[in-house]
């Protein structure tokens, strides 16, 4: 059988309906805090301020918490997923040390050969196929988002590089690509 869609009054009417529990005030002031986010996120372009997209966030963060004035702070904090900002504080970290130990300027020397030794007209589509098939497999046994992480890093130092006048975009597709399939390929990588 075929049902009637509600239309945009009606949808805005029952979410709108004193039944409802919406909190008209915690919503002006998310709406408040989400365009102080967006206006530092633009400025954050401008040298001078020295804003980091970090800070930005924490600053939203913070506002959000001031405004909406919960009393038991120790339930917001509750809810938290710890877990899953500290996987991502170990990941950069780990990044940061790979990078400092110079594994990934191996790395991306180690492609940058392989993609030496071809002839010219064939060097990108031989840096996609690398690319394609380093962090599929690859991503098949170790986790997807690290491997993307550092490999961001060696697709950018392959596309600055003048000798081999690689485009940045195709190995960037390649990259999410080769990660999403790779991340799919095994229950390791799920």
């Amino acid at each position: 059988m075929y049902f009637r869609l509600q239309s945009y009054d009606d949808s805005i009417k029952d979410f709108l309906n004193k039944d409802s529990n919406l909190d008209k005030n915690l919503l002006w002031k998310c709406a408040i805090t989400l365009g102080f986010v967006i206006t530092l996120f633009c400025l954050h372009s401008i040298p001078q301020l020295n804003l980091s997209l970090g800070w930005i966030a924490l600053l939203g963060t913070l506002l959000l918490l001031i405004l909406a004035d919960h009393v038991d702070i120790e339930c917001v904090l509750g809810r938290i997923e710890w877990a899953t900002l500290s996987f991502f504080a170990a990941l950069f970290i780990l990044i940061g040390a790979l990078s400092e130990l110079g594994l990934i300027e191996w790395v991306g020397k180690q492609t940058q050969m392989i993609i030496m030794s071809v002839d010219k007209e064939y060097r990108l589509a031989v840096a996609i196929i690398l690319i394609l098939w380093v962090s599929t497999i690859v991503s098949s046994f170790v986790d997807n988002i690290p491997l993307t992480t550092m490999m961001i890093k060696v697709i950018t130092s392959l596309s600055k590089n003048h000798e081999l006048e690689l485009s940045l975009q195709p190995l960037v597709y390649a990259l999410a690509f080769g990660g999403c399939l790779g991340g799919n390929g095994t229950l390791i990588a799920a």
